[in-house]
């Protein structure tokens, strides 16, 4: 029966003083402890509490006091400053205990583990025990008594906490918060400034912005994140309300996470000072400091990303007016990728037009140099919607005295309500070519097949290729110039269309 003292402490006591040791935390005589020492410590700490009641169970802050007389002055003098200004004795017994792990790193120095080092009573109650040693991390966090990394708490010495102290009184602005969001975000978990469609195998690019800050190039789609940051981020009804009437922006509201803005702080804060503060000229002790601060900060980072990682999985999301339904995933990026089909098919909803094909480079040089009755028999009710729409629009412009460039297609399709991609585009204007509904022209020259091939895979032509309707000519018309083919060659006309039976006399 080791009553007081509870089973683990005798180990990890033994491990504490081990690496208290070997950092030359002891001073003279001392420098070297050993089990004498250790049991005059436990008789030390019974005689403490001997008085107590009968329920009553050693802290591990108990065994510091053990040692106090052993431990060099500089290095035990937050706890000593904190005996003088700090009115927390709750505070006071988590620092000792703090102080006592300090070196020791398998100890996890989580809340929840020290919380158990704290205990001092078999019938402590643990949720108000939590709470209060919470309040204590708290307060000797923002007193510079110790810090936190991620989870982890740690003691200072008079020069880690001096150096911690100008570390929080580094400056940065809420760009550089803005910045970092972006670059955890956007560059490392989605990791791409385009997402694939599935339905059509495209990819599309999109805008990054970050609490109404846009980031980089401002493209057509736009993916904002909402942090818990944002000043309005807890409004629900004003966020979907911003994106109302935007039918390309994807909203997604991170939901709160304890501490995490504070970490996002701190790592700017740390990475800054780092970088003004390193020099060849630093004591060995600042320089180590420095490097354990520079450390920690990479590890700070690695775990903002796996928390926005999750909170981007978690995130809610707001498309025009509406929270939506996204597919459930317990990954940030596959929620973003999911998200983003269902913005695709808001902003383009014309893009059903294309139907389920999948157009590319080969479906363009396959409609070029298939005959016209291959490809479309002799009706033109075959014509898609895609073709009649894009028939339209060159029509239109027509009449309103604009040109239509390959350029002026390519723009014009790719933008809402369209979103069709480059080989769709231009695998449509290629049908409407074939079907002599369009003509292909280069500086007033008209383009055989070939030409028009070469232009639609030549971006270098794009802007120096324009598109012309045709008229529609009385097929009365062509069936006598049909007629004449045959009285003049002796054989039949082997084609039918207008421009067609004209070249039949160039060939």
């Amino acid at each position: 029966n080791k009553y007081p003292f509870v089973a683990y402490q005798f180990d990890l006591f033994q491990q504490c003083i081990k690496a208290l040791s070997v950092h030359n935390a002891f001073q003279g005589k001392h420098a070297s402890v050993g089990e004498r020492s250790m049991l005059g410590v436990f008789q030390d700490v019974v005689q403490r509490i001997e008085t107590k009641d009968e329920t009553v169970l050693v802290s591990f802050d108990l065994l510091y006091e053990g040692l106090r007389s052993t431990i060099r002055g500089e290095i035990q003098s937050a706890i000593i400053l904190a005996e003088k200004n700090l009115d927390d004795e709750n505070a006071k017994r988590v620092l000792k205990a703090l102080f006592m792990v300090k070196y020791y790193p398998n100890f996890k120095t989580t809340a929840r583990n020290i919380s158990t080092l704290m205990i001092n009573d078999m019938h402590v109650d643990t949720k108000e025990h939590d709470k209060k040693v919470n309040e204590a991390l708290n307060l000797l966090e923002n007193q510079d008594y110790i810090q936190r990394n991620g989870d982890l708490y740690e003691y200072l010495t008079d020069d880690e906490k001096s150096i911690q102290e100008e570390i929080k009184a580094t400056d940065i602005d809420d760009g550089q918060v803005i910045n970092l969001f972006k670059e955890i975000i956007f560059d490392t978990i989605i990791g791409e400034n385009k997402i694939r469609y599935i339905e059509n195998k495209q990819e599309y690019d999109f805008t990054s912005k970050v609490d109404g800050v846009i980031l980089g190039k401002e493209k057509e789609l736009t993916i904002e994140i909402i942090t818990p940051n944002f000043r309005d981020h807890d409004k629900e009804d004003l966020l979907k309300g911003q994106t109302m009437g935007y039918n390309t922006l994807l909203m997604m509201v991170l939901p709160d996470e304890n501490k995490m803005f504070e970490d996002v702080i701190m790592y700017l804060k740390t990475d800054k000072y780092i970088r003004i503060a390193q020099s060849t000229t630093n004591k060995d002790n600042v320089k180590r400091i420095l490097f354990e601060k520079a450390q920690n900060n990479t590890k700070r980072r690695g775990d903002l990303v796996i928390l926005l990682r999750r909170l981007l999985a978690e995130s809610t999301v707001y498309m025009n007016g509406m929270k939506q339904d996204v597919n459930g995933s317990s990954d940030g990026k596959t929620r973003v990728i999911n998200a983003f089909q269902n913005l695709i098919k808001l902003a383009y909803p014309n893009l059903k037009m294309l139907g389920k094909t999948i157009f590319s480079e080969e479906t363009i040089k396959s409609i070029i140099k298939s005959r016209q009755d291959d490809l479309f028999g002799t009706d033109d009710t075959t014509m898609s919607e895609a073709e009649s729409e894009m028939l339209n629009i060159i029509h239109r412009r027509k009449k309103q005295s604009d040109r239509t460039s390959l350029v002026d297609l390519r723009d014009y399709f790719s933008r809402k309500p369209y979103g069709w991609y480059q080989n769709a585009i231009w695998s449509i204007a290629a049908k409407l070519y074939k079907r002599n509904k369009l003509e292909f022209k280069q500086d007033s020259n008209l383009l055989d097949d070939d030409g028009v091939l070469n232009a639609l895979m030549n971006n270098r032509l794009y802007s120096n290729t324009l598109l012309e309707p045709l008229v529609e000519i009385d097929p009365k018309l062509i069936k006598e110039l049909a007629t004449v083919y045959n009285e003049f060659f002796d054989e039949t006309c082997p084609v039918k269309e207008a421009r067609d039976v004209a070249n039949a006399f160039k060939n």
